[in-house]
């Protein structure tokens, strides 16, 4: 049992930090941001804003702020996924399309499935989302009807849209980091002493990884030899499901080995939800 309370412990921290990594939600306002089960990608801001209260294409939200997923960007890998679903294609394999020049639409249109079939299977998550919010009463059924409407909007654009190499790529890496993170951390607990909950109070502190290890007694370069083997670990699991490729894996494995330091050195970016 204590065992099993640890574990628990450790992934309520992991959340806490990633907030969806490797996966998407459609996010309602404010007073309602949901995090779905985590899959595929710190703080600029990079593109447009698409959505109520930032410029561009109407959208659930913006696109831009890398201090967190924004909805908009939840969505877009939500289409991903989709569009992999649909199509029996590997989410690695869409990716690469993308980044090659096709739109999604283009890329379920050449494997069997429709734009419109790829945007149906996102909008059911999205209503899905939204009703629970009206049941929690984080929402009004008016409210929740317009963010379906804007989501619906933003969805068919993506699918449309030819220039999201780049942002797709950027997500991958945001997440990525994120995934970096979570093996830090979950080698500071394999490490210390410590458990979960006092990482994640220090770290919304303001403290550092390494700060945190080195007032525990234990050195960082411990730290980032388990947080490696967790970083090689995740990384196979995703090149086996498909949603990476193996040069992807390798790059980023080179990227950890590049930023783990400097990861341990500066503030964490804490998801308060």
């Amino acid at each position: 049992m204590k065992r099993t309370l640890f574990g628990m412990a450790l992934v309520a921290l992991m959340l806490a930090l990633t907030a969806g990594v490797f996966g998407w939600s459609f996010a309602t306002p404010a007073a309602a941001q949901t995090t779905e089960e985590p899959t595929p990608t710190p703080s600029t801001t990079d593109g447009p804003r698409r959505g109520p209260g930032g410029e561009g294409r109407p959208g659930a939200g913006g696109r831009g702020d890398f201090a967190d997923h924004e909805p908009g960007e939840r969505l877009l890998l939500g289409l991903v996924r989709a569009t992999a679903s649909e199509t029996g294609l590997t989410i690695a394999d869409v990716t690469e399309a993308v980044q090659n020049g096709s739109t999604l639409a283009q890329v379920a249109e050449a494997n069997g499935s429709t734009s419109a079939a790829v945007v149906q299977v996102v909008m059911e998550r999205v209503e899905e989302m939204t009703e629970r919010a009206v049941e929690r009463g984080r929402i009004t059924e008016e409210e929740a009807a317009t963010l379906r409407a804007t989501a619906e909007q933003t969805a068919n654009d993506l699918m449309n849209d030819p220039n999201l190499a780049d942002e797709l790529e950027a997500l991958i890496d945001k997440n990525m980091e994120r995934m970096f993170r979570m093996a830090l951390v979950r080698g500071t607990v394999e490490v210390t002493d410590l458990r979960p909950r006092e990482i994640l109070d220090q770290l919304r502190d303001g403290a550092t990884l390494a700060e945190i290890v080195t007032a525990a007694g234990y050195n960082t370069a411990d730290v980032i030899a388990a947080a490696t083997d967790n970083v090689d670990n995740s990384l196979e699991r995703l090149v086996d499901r498909g949603v990476i490729s193996q040069a992807k894996a390798d790059e980023c494995r080179q990227t950890f080995q590049d930023t783990a330091d400097q990861l341990m050195n500066e503030p964490f970016p804490i998801s308060e939800n």
